[in-house]
């Protein structure tokens, strides 16, 4: 699948934010390498962009059309106290999923199945597994640097930080 970028529209097809360029670009400014292969980077930036729906039900405003496909464009938004045009990708947002698209390329699982809980003893012959009795019920990592990217979109800061991290 290739990277259908989300031009400010409301692309019903859209899967990414961001461009593979924009994503190079980023990590190489930082000393982050990305795998050398383009389709690599378009992979781990698709499942980043959908991972970001994570995070909608507590970006500000509301979807600026009823057929797009990713949680931008919304209207409306103020960041920082400017409101920004129904059509822009705010810079925050670009960054977080290309944040998330790092992770990913380098094998990071961002929403890995199972139930949280910690496994204490593992048998081979007869197949025997015991888990601990508690645990945090998911066990989805918390990517701090990126809810600190998307904060200036979040509502209001009170709980809204929690309600991400535990969504």
């Amino acid at each position: 699948m290739a990277i259908i970028v989300e031009d400010g529209t409301g692309l019903a097809n859209a899967n990414s934010f961001v461009t593979v360029a924009e994503a190079r670009t980023y990590a190489t400014d930082r000393g982050i390498t990305l795998p050398a292969a383009d389709v690599d980077v378009e992979k781990a930036l698709i499942k980043a962009g959908d991972y970001m729906f994570r995070y909608e039900k507590n970006l500000k405003g509301s979807r600026a059309t009823t057929t797009q496909r990713l949680p931008y464009p919304r209207y409306p938004v103020k960041v920082f106290g400017t409101l920004i045009l129904k059509t822009d990708i705010p810079s925050q947002l670009k960054e977080a999923q290309i944040e998330l698209g790092i992770e990913s390329s380098a094998g990071v699982a961002l929403r890995p199945n199972g139930s949280g809980r910690e496994v204490l003893m593992e048998k081979v012959g007869p197949i025997s597994t015991q888990y601990s009795e508690t645990g945090s019920g998911s066990n989805t990592p918390t990517f701090y640097k990126v809810l600190d990217l998307l904060s200036p979109l979040l509502k209001s800061a009170s709980g809204s930080f929690m309600e991400v991290v535990r969504g």
